[in-house]
């Protein structure tokens, strides 16, 4: 009878140590899937931001496009206001100076009096999810200058200027885009440059 009960008493002892183990090992497996389903969050956020900026890029560049017809335009437009800046001085201005400045690297200043936000940013315009940004994303764009490109005989013919090789100086121009996820604390910053055509009249020199 004694020995029964020991051994009763040892399975106890046995089955209570086996519950233990299994609670031990679904407590860690649920703290994994937990942490997974945060990094998983935390990524598609960034990925967010991400598609918020690349999106605003685009829109950067359709305005260059669409703004961008002779050198009087960079005269006008890049006097430093309303997020359209001239990092040096501007071509055939009636003052040739750059203007004022703006320091991408501080997020706290991109504001409307000196960034441009592109809104609509909803699921059907870009994310198929209904996934909203905290913020409109925003840009600038700074005219920095011009540089020397060699034109081919096609494109000297093109601006009615002889069939000969001839120098022209595209102007360059520096983007820089900011996406906000849903969480305004996580944000990506992109930066590209264009650079204006010439020829069939894309920009007149």
């Amino acid at each position: 009878m004694k020995i029964a009960l020991s051994h009763r008493g040892a399975t106890l002892v046995i089955t209570l140590i086996i519950l233990l183990v299994m609670s031990m090992a679904a407590l860690s497996a649920m703290q994994g899937l937990t942490l997974q389903q945060r990094m998983a969050a935390n990524l598609r956020q960034h990925v967010l931001a991400q598609s918020a900026a690349e999106f605003v890029l685009k829109n950067a560049e359709s305005y260059l496009l669409a703004n961008l017809k002779q050198s009087s335009d960079v005269n006008s437009l890049f006097s430093g206001d309303s997020g359209l800046y001239a990092v040096v001085p501007r071509p055939s201005a009636p003052i040739a100076q750059k203007s004022k400045s703006f320091d991408v690297n501080i997020d706290s200043s991109w504001t409307a009096n000196n960034s441009v936000a592109v809104p609509g940013l909803s699921k059907t315009a870009l994310f198929e999810q209904a996934a909203v940004t905290a913020k409109d994303p925003r840009y600038i764009i700074e005219y920095i200058g011009r540089g020397s490109v060699r034109a081919s005989a096609t494109t000297a013919v093109s601006l009615n200027l002889g069939a000969q090789q001839l120098s022209v100086e595209p102007f360059f121009f520096r983007i820089t885009a900011i996406g906000w996820a849903r969480d305004e604390r996580i944000y990506s910053v992109l930066e590209s440059v264009f650079r204006t055509g010439y020829g069939d009249g894309s920009f007149e020199y």
